[in-house]
């Protein structure tokens, strides 16, 4: 086990060794001796001790924004299933977190996007769950790496502590925010069966409009039926295909531009 850094300075000022905390890489040449026999040949050549402490990284363990930005294909999936704001959930997350959610304030882009009653649920249920991470674990050190220079050279140690391997209490983020996202289940079934219902429907609208459209059956090559589909994208009064039909960048989904390629093929020969 790896001493606390308050442990250490007291060793260090009982040996008369004064003590520089300092990033570094490891030592040019290292020592085979513990962290108390190191202090006692520092203190013999009369040398400051430089140090440098490890510890685990809180992101690998804490659900932050990072966490959703960064979220295992899995874990994306059903981000996507549950959250239409997702593009903006890892600010608002971070905000919420650090306590900065403002939500007395109009002009605060949380209350402007209007993130959903999931959006926030979740997001609530993500802050309850990183308060039960024991926090003491992350101020455990891993690595404390010292050294002294003589002639030119560093000479240290490398004092490692692998000790969170065996620390089940310590669960990666990744798979924590996957197992709270399992846990809406059936919320996200109803949103999936919502989302198929919802484009079926625009696909049996669009059908409808696209037979009855002369100009359609005009664009006789594919590359003419896109151009046709963009136009209809952008007229004010099919607006309605964008919630169901953007795609995760902004584009349109291709699936927009199928459903004309089914119809022209399916009615072409009916002109």
């Amino acid at each position: 086990m790896i001493i606390s850094k308050k442990e250490l300075l007291v060793k260090a000022q009982k040996q008369g060794v004064s003590t520089i905390e300092f990033d570094t890489a490891k030592p040019d040449i290292l020592l085979s001796k513990d962290i108390d026999g190191f202090l006692e040949f520092a203190a013999q050549k009369s040398s400051d001790v430089y140090y440098r402490y490890a510890y685990l990284s809180p992101s690998d363990f804490v659900i932050n924004g990072e966490t959703l930005s960064d979220a295992s294909s899995e874990a994306k999936r059903l981000l996507e299933d549950l959250c239409p704001h997702l593009d903006d959930l890892d600010w608002y997350l971070d905000d919420l977190t650090a306590g900065e959610s403002c939500e007395n304030d109009p002009d605060y882009p949380g209350n402007v996007i209007s993130f959903t009653k999931t959006e926030k649920s979740l997001c609530h249920e993500i802050i309850s769950y990183n308060k039960t991470i024991d926090q003491s674990l992350l101020n455990r050190p891993i690595e404390l790496l010292m050294f002294v220079i003589l002639q030119g050279k560093t000479v240290g140690i490398c004092a490692v502590d692998n000790w969170y391997e065996n620390a089940e209490s310590l669960y990666p983020a990744s798979q924590a925010l996957t197992d709270i996202l399992q846990l809406h289940k059936e919320e996200l079934e109803n949103a999936q069966r919502e989302r198929e219902k919802k484009r079926t429907e625009a696909e049996e609208r669009i059908k409808q409009f696209l037979v009855g459209n002369d100009d359609f059956f005009l664009c006789t090559n594919k590359p003419m039926r896109q151009r046709f589909g963009e136009q209809l994208w952008n007229r004010t009064e099919f607006s309605w295909l964008h919630p169901i039909f953007t795609g995760r960048f902004g584009n349109i989904d291709p699936a927009f531009f199928d459903i004309l390629e089914r119809v022209y093929k399916q009615n072409k020969n009916s002109r």
